[in-house]
């Protein structure tokens, strides 16, 4: 892989590829299957690469035909924290999610979802289990749709910390009601946390109780966007702009390489600024793109990152 952490190659496939070779990615299982046969075989007309339906085929052949992976090895993780009877996401570092829904879910576990977060050692985490609410899918200008969508009241969430992996929101903006977010999003932003243990977060908002966009923006709905604040030196959670000197860059960029891991920024890329930062020519923060327009609706971005483009596809849904 490219070195250069600009690259429209880096900006797809994550931080965590960069100068990689082969063999680094081949121990990520199935996560870079695609990736590597790029780098092998090339991409055809339909963008995908030379032969893909064969290589899947033949790769899925070998896995499970010849080398009997799963007899031999396990699952790579394996799980101790059972989802019986309750719908539970596990969150793996690095940013692999699954969405294990059982056969029968209990009375007791209706409308909950459990959080269990897998560590770098494959060490568990069981970070909480949340009611989810069903409101109305809210359309552009805040107008209900026919569709029920379920969102998660963040302050649910008490913070966690316990064998060497800590995450929790310091700080939450109770100006917006902004407190809500969509299940899928609310596991890619745990995972993302609780790669680098941030305990120290900001959190600004998604959407409302009803999914509606508040505090005079249009796009925070449906619990499927929403604004952090810029990580401090300080860790403290309070506000912090890009050019203070306390702003960490550092980290900041890390969380949002992890952000990216876990699914953000995939579909659309996240809404920051150009700035400067101790005295350097503009930067532009990872997998986020200039978003300094006022008026029309729109918001400077010195003071919060905007969460976008989450896909939701990339969340492996499995039955048990």
């Amino acid at each position: 892989m490219t070195d250069n952490p600009k690259s429209q190659a880096i900006e797809k496939w994550g931080m965590e590829t960069l100068g990689k070779s082969l063999n680094d990615l081949a121990v990520y299982e199935d996560k870079y299957f695609e990736l590597i046969s790029v780098l092998l075989n090339g991409r055809g007309h339909d963008g995908m690469p030379i032969g893909w339906a064969t290589r899947q085929m033949n790769y899925n052949l070998l896995k499970t035909g010849f080398f009997i992976y799963e007899k031999y090895h396990g699952k790579k993780h394996d799980k101790k924290i059972e989802s019986k009877g309750i719908i539970t996401y596990h969150i793996y570092f690095g940013g692999k999610i699954e969405k294990h829904i059982p056969k029968e879910i209990k009375d007791d576990g209706k409308k909950k979802y459990k959080y269990v977060y897998h560590d770098k050692t494959g060490k568990e985490h069981e970070l909480g289990t949340f009611n989810f609410t069903l409101t109305k899918e809210m359309n552009k200008g805040n107008i209900a749709g026919n569709n029920n969508i379920e969102l998660i009241d963040i302050r649910e969430f008490k913070g966690y910390s316990a064998n060497g992996v800590r995450l929790n929101f310091l700080t939450l903006n109770t100006k917006s009601k902004r407190y809500y977010i969509n299940p899928d999003c609310y596991a890619a932003l745990l995972g993302a946390m609780a790669d680098l243990n941030i305990d120290y977060l900001g959190f600004n908002g998604f959407s409302n109780f009803e999914a509606k966009s508040t505090g005079g923006s249009s796009s925070h709905r449906n619990g499927e966007k929403g604004d952090l604040r810029y990580l401090s030196k300080n860790k403290n959670g309070e506000a912090t702009i890009l050019q203070d000197p306390h702003f960490d860059m550092l980290n900041q960029n890390k969380f949002n390489d992890a952000l990216y891991n876990f699914g953000w920024a995939r579909l659309e890329k996240m809404y920051s600024e150009y700035f400067t930062y101790n005295g350097e020519k503009e930067s532009l923060l990872n997998h986020t793109k200039h978003m300094m327009k006022l008026g029309e609706g729109g918001y400077r971005h010195y003071h919060h990152l905007h969460l976008s483009g989450f896909d939701h596809s990339l969340i492996e849904i499995i039955k048990e």
